[in-house]
């Protein structure tokens, strides 16, 4: 390294403005930074770092020196065989040999530790500690101590929900939230039971600088360790000796505390891979719960009007005469409700699977709107809700007058959004108005749907085009989802906000308009 930082410095120099530039893709280099070093090293070392090369450190260091690019290969060997120091090169453009060294070269690479951790290490390494301790009182003090000396972050792992409930009788958990409160960020992970659920989630929404993620209960067998991570310099390994026992003093034995760098770096690449299985295994609970809550959902929806139809078809069948009329409304009604639900669920369905698709042609959207109210003003009627829906005279005799208000879409696709934004603000308005206005930009046009309803809850607003978000009692939640991935589809933009003052909400969509 020296050689090369007193000999190629502007050869490297140039190769990372390439770099920069998006032309070169960046230079790794893997060496065994070790306490005897001089401060030459070291220095060339910060300065290659500083210079934008990735350097790591490795103790498993091979008795040769090589570098790699994608399709050549240099090695150099060195001996003292002949008494001074003889150096003999080696190069090949051989795939096998290239590829064989880029393996090796990848597994040194992922064993070593960051070379300012090192230097660091190297540094401090007269203030380098270890410490075991066997007293269970004195490790208690330890780890309150610990946290309180937390400047930047704090990393606990628990293993055990018992473990939780022994951190908590003695205070660890005060300790952290009065870390989070000067600026700390504290991450937690551990296992939930339904008994200490709700604490978790109490603290995930009232404590600020809270980050806990559940993890898989682990046997026992497996629950033998808690772990303590304090800025990610000094770390508290704790031993359970009997996870059974209630109190922390009798439940632990031994416990490491050290400001080994290489080790806590260890224990911090342990802690954000477990952390980030966390977090994929809370998706998929989520998913799985979005599909139970589906499932109920939709049998709930799909039996109402399926009762309603079998209801009104056997009173036809044993009475066809009186009330016969309203008995086939309430049929076709509930009919249409139910083809509507089946539509949605396959729709859903398709998006999954990923073959949902469009036909575009060039449509008029004018056309379209009107078509959407017309339906709406019929379900105001049947509600008996005292509202307006308007679609401004303006709008359409522009639209009327430059003919240019059509948009390269899927006439039904874009039929089915705008039936499911007015629907959408029916359900929350029980009287005022429903305004739609349209604005062509550029080379697309935004349609706006505003209601002076109840508007869009805070709980649901981060979800609110994802599958079954709703805070309705009826309705499968899907019609936003469905809505999003049309016109997404189309190549344009689905949005939302509540109005100024608090009343009611704003929809709107983009179209790319028609060449």
């Amino acid at each position: 390294m020296l050689y090369a930082y007193n000999h190629c410095f502007d050869a490297f120099k140039e190769t990372l403005d390439r770099h920069r530039s998006g032309k070169h893709a960046g230079i790794r280099w893997v060496t065994n930074i070790d306490n005897n070093q001089d401060s030459k090293l070291l220095e060339a070392v910060r300065t290659f770092t500083k210079l934008g090369i990735q350097i790591r450190h490795t103790k498993s260091i091979l008795p040769m020196s090589f570098g790699i690019s994608e399709k050549e290969i240099g090695i150099t060997v060195e001996s003292r065989r002949a008494g001074p120091l003889n150096a003999s090169a080696i190069f090949s453009s051989e795939p096998a040999f290239v590829e064989q060294f880029a393996a090796i070269f990848e597994e040194l690479w992922d064993r070593g530790i960051d070379s300012k951790a090192r230097i660091d290490e190297i540094e401090n390494e007269a203030e380098t500690f270890i410490d075991i301790i066997q007293n269970p009182v004195e490790i208690q003090k330890r780890y309150h101590a610990l946290v309180a000396s937390a400047k930047k972050q704090v990393l606990l792992f628990l293993p055990t929900t018992t473990a939780y409930r022994r951190e908590e009788k003695i205070g660890i958990f005060r300790s952290l939230e009065e870390a989070a409160a000067r600026g700390v960020d504290i991450r937690i992970m551990l296992p939930s039971d339904k008994e200490i659920e709700g604490k978790i989630q109490e603290m995930i929404k009232s404590k600020k600088g809270f980050e806990i993620h559940k993890i898989k209960t682990t046997t026992p067998t497996e629950a033998r360790s808690k772990i303590l991570i304090v800025d990610r310099r000094e770390y508290l390994m704790v031993e359970l000796r009997d996870n059974s026992k209630e109190t922390f003093i009798e439940a632990v034995g031994s416990a490491i505390f050290s400001n080994s760098i290489s080790t806590v770096l260890s224990y911090v690449t342990m802690f954000d891979s477990l952390w980030g299985q966390s977090e994929l295994y809370e998706k998929l609970e989520a998913h799985d719960r979005m599909q139970k809550e589906f499932i109920n959902i939709a049998a709930h929806e799909l039996r109402t009007p399926t009762q309603s139809i079998l209801g009104y078809s056997e009173l036809l069948q044993d009475d066809p005469g009186e009330g016969a009329a309203d008995m086939l409304k309430s049929l076709t009604r509930n009919a249409y409700r139910l083809q509507a639900l089946i539509t949605d669920i396959l729709d859903v369905a398709r998006i999954e699977a990923g073959t949902f698709t469009i036909e575009r042609d060039k449509v008029n959207l004018t056309n379209l709107i009107t078509t959407a109210i017309a339906d709406a003003e019929n379900q105001v009627k049947v509600s008996g809700k005292k509202i307006e829906i308007s679609y401004s005279d303006k709008q359409m005799q522009q639209a009327q007058e430059n003919k240019d208000l059509s948009v390269l879409a899927d006439k039904d696709r874009i039929l089915q959004v705008l039936s499911n934004l007015l629907s959408n603000a029916l359900k929350f308005t029980n009287e005022g108005r429903i305004a739609i206005t349209t604005v062509k930009k550029d080379n697309e046009v935004i349609v706006k749907i505003k209601d002076s309803g109840s508007g869009i809850d805070r709980e649901i607003f981060p979800e609110l085009f994802g599958k079954f978000a709703t805070k309705s009692e009826k309705g499968t939640g899907l019609g936003l989802y469905i809505s999003k991935n049309i016109i997404e589809e189309h190549g344009g933009r689905i949005w939302a906000e509540n109005n100024p003052g608090g009343l009611g909400a704003t929809f709107a969509f983009s179209l790319p308009v028609a060449g």
